[in-house]
């Protein structure tokens, strides 16, 4: 697309023809700063058009860009009449693209791996489709919330602000109303806006398509903003934040390091993990910030399962009111828990409820234990932290942060009630609950059930959090909820990664780490995957072998033996 559009999709044109990749670049003969590159070729097409109507055109929207006392029907009435104007000069150019046969003939023959195109002018995308090839849109935003539809990310009138409103994410009651308004028109204006390039489009794939339709096909969306200079609001697994990809690369700034060669500045680092499989993540982390020279402190309570000194942290334990046993019957009631007989949905709920409030139970005496040593308390107050490292899993962590009022860095694969605390859409039509087993593709049955399970979470999350509210309130003497506790994490690291995970929106603060406690080991010679293939396939024979045999078996027996 041509104007401001075009920089960030030449820095990567130019990026990947440097890298050696064959790209080439489909420009129309008349732009305004449409160009040929260094790294990558260019084809040009005849437009119906010249210099003089693109610079009337930039022109109007410099004007409409000034004004900015203009009431807000009036300015959203000139947009419009700007953008349909600015839409007929679109239509033209991919007229000229698509309808020009010599062109898109040679295209095809070029067997191209990938597109990479602005989608708010679907021409790119259009013959992405009629290609067959996986587009990568760039963009910085579609008008009339067209990649909320398309991608079918949440996009709720509450705190996302629409076009032309010019609101933040908090807004009055007034504006939200306004902002709703706004929203119900969005699709209207879609029609206006790309009606004639759907005309063009269905005239090239010579059938009835919608914008709608064709953007969907999008493999990846690449959004040129950073949520550090943009208001929150989900995202989808394929959308990938790339805001400053446009700069220009400067010389790196010197490393200010000390002799040691580390950096100078460390930092006081508290960690208060989750026993078990929990520990494993959260300690990888500590070890390694240890490594790099800032201070570790790791609060532990005297017995556990798996929590321990490590090699680059120090470690505080603490006196609990339980013992090892305690521990190992949990262990017996987990096995059984999970390799028992099959149940109904309803009951195995109810077991899973009851076995979480064991477990929550354990941990809320832990919790007591640490707050009501005074001695550690008062040590770890004084020792002026910069962050809290910890599973809210446990909430004692976060509770700890909240009182010492050090941000809180959460580590987790997931909670019963994170949607509630970080304000994240999470939808029961595609995201199955807890307990249901149930995919992302559901049937209508499934999404009742789903949607009943939603409506009871936050009844199971008062019953298996209830005794850490109290102790929570107790120790920061005024009433505090769960939600108000893990709502003050500063950053959500996620242990896992939407490879191995049905899709779901994500918060700013959320970053996914899936992988982060793999141990790193050295890479294998060529000796020592040759052998490793050799054993794979070696392993295979016999497996083969295995299953003929155990087959010319069942044939040689008569049906009462089988």
């Amino acid at each position: 697309m041509d104007g401001s559009h075009w920089t960030g999709v030449k820095a990567v044109a130019e990026e990947m023809g440097r890298r050696g990749h064959k790209v080439m670049v489909v420009i129309p003969e008349v732009s305004v700063l449409l160009g040929p590159g260094k790294h990558y070729a260019t084809r040009t097409f005849p437009v119906p058009y010249g210099q003089q109507q693109l610079d009337e055109l930039q022109a109007r929207n410099a004007e409409v860009m000034d004004n900015k006392q203009q009431p807000l029907l009036e300015k959203i009435s000139t947009r419009i009449s700007n953008m349909r104007k600015f839409v007929d000069f679109q239509r033209a150019t991919a007229e000229s693209l698509l309808l020009n046969q010599e062109l898109v003939d040679f295209l095809r023959k070029q067997n191209f791996d990938a597109v990479l195109t602005s989608p708010t002018v679907p021409t790119g995308a259009i013959l992405a489709y009629n290609l067959s090839l996986p587009a990568v849109y760039m963009l910085r935003g579609l008008p009339c919330g067209l990649d909320s539809t398309t991608t079918a990310y949440p996009n709720p009138p509450s705190y996302v602000p629409r076009f032309f409103t010019h609101y933040s994410d908090r807004m009055s009651f007034r504006q939200r109303v306004l902002n709703v308004l706004v929203s119900i028109l969005e699709p209207l204006l879609c029609r206006l806006i790309y009606w004639s390039t759907e005309d063009v489009a269905s005239r090239f794939l010579q059938r009835d398509v919608s914008v709608v339709e064709i953007l969907q096909s999008g493999a990846l969306w690449l959004l040129r903003y950073d949520f550090s200079l943009e208001f929150p609001k989900p995202l989808m697994p394929n959308m990938v934040l790339i805001g400053g990809i446009n700069c220009a690369v400067k010389r790196p700034l010197i490393k200010d390091q000390s002799p040691s060669g580390k950096s100078s500045w460390t930092g006081k680092l508290l960690v208060v993990p989750m026993d078990g499989s929990h520990w494993t993540g959260v300690k990888a982390v500590a070890e390694e910030m240890g490594r790099r020279g800032h201070t570790v402190i790791v609060v532990i309570p005297e017995f556990s399962m798996r929590l321990g000194p490590g090699k680059h942290y120090i470690t505080k334990t603490f006196p609990v009111s339980y013992g090892q046993d305690l521990f190992n019957q949990i262990m017996v009631d987990y096995v059984r828990e999970l390799t028992g007989p099959g149940q109904s949905l309803l009951k195995s709920v109810t077991s899973k409820v009851d076995f979480l409030k064991k477990i929550f139970n354990l941990m809320a005496s832990t919790t007591e234990s640490l707050f009501k040593n005074q001695e550690l308390i008062e040590f770890l107050r004084e020792q002026n932290f910069d962050a809290v490292l910890t599973d809210p899993a446990l909430p004692m962590g976060p509770i700890l942060a909240l009182n010492l009022s050090v941000p809180a860095v959460y580590m987790l694969r997931g909670l019963p009630c994170d949607a509630t605390a970080t304000a994240r859409p999470d939808p029961p039509s595609y995201i199955p609950r807890f307990f249901t087993q149930n995919s992302d593709r559901m049937s209508f049955g499934q999404r009742v059930m789903n949607v009943l399970v939603s409506m009871l979470e936050p009844l199971g999350c008062k019953v298996v959090y209830w005794s850490v509210e109290e102790v929570a309130s107790n120790f920061l003497q005024r009433d505090v909820s769960m939600d108000e506790i893990l709502s003050t994490g500063a950053v959500w690291l996620m242990r896992y990664d939407f490879t191995l995970e049905f899709p779901k929106p994500l918060m700013p603060n959320m970053h996914l780490i899936g992988g982060i406690n793999c141990e790193i080991k050295n890479p294998l010679t060529k000796v020592s995957i040759t052998y490793a293939c050799h054993m794979i396939f070696r392993g295979l024979r016999h497996l083969t072998a295995s299953i003929l045999d155990i087959y010319n078996q069942i044939l040689q027996c008569d049906l009462e033996t089988v």
